[in-house]
């Protein structure tokens, strides 16, 4: 009888495919910690959606979303990433890092050159 009861359920086989989609286009969004901290859940809640879908009966239709959630996700994640990366290197973000870092080191050597200047001289005075 258990059996009868089980097989009445429908497999949430959109639901699985709804649940990936979601998750795949978080991954490709370029903002920070979507990906990694709602995408990631959300492709774990799609790989056990797609165990429960084998589980009542739809192998083919479970196996197919769950090796999407193994070997896909990894891939559109990489590829957020990369857009992600090149959403900041666009915008002249780093080109600005890189000038401040720049000038922030030449403004700290300046200061110990000044500093280790000031440092000689005290010591030619007080040899005097």
């Amino acid at each position: 009888m258990h059996a009868d009861v089980q097989a009445n359920k429908p497999a949430p086989v959109k639901a699985t495919w709804i649940c990936l989609a979601i998750a795949w286009l978080l991954f490709i969004i370029p903002i920070p910690g979507v990906g990694l901290f709602v995408g990631w859940p959300l492709n774990l809640v799609a790989f056990i959606l797609a165990i429960v879908v084998m589980a009542r009966g739809r192998t083919a239709g479970g196996l197919i979303p769950l090796i999407a959630s193994i070997v896909v996700s990894p891939i559109v994640y990489f590829i957020g990433l990369a857009v992600f990366g090149a959403a900041l290197g666009g915008t002249g973000a780093y080109q600005d890092y890189v000038e401040r870092a720049a000038a922030a080191q030449e403004a700290q050597q300046q200061v110990e050159s000044d500093s280790a200047e000031r440092a000689n001289q005290a010591a030619e005075e007080g040899e005097r």
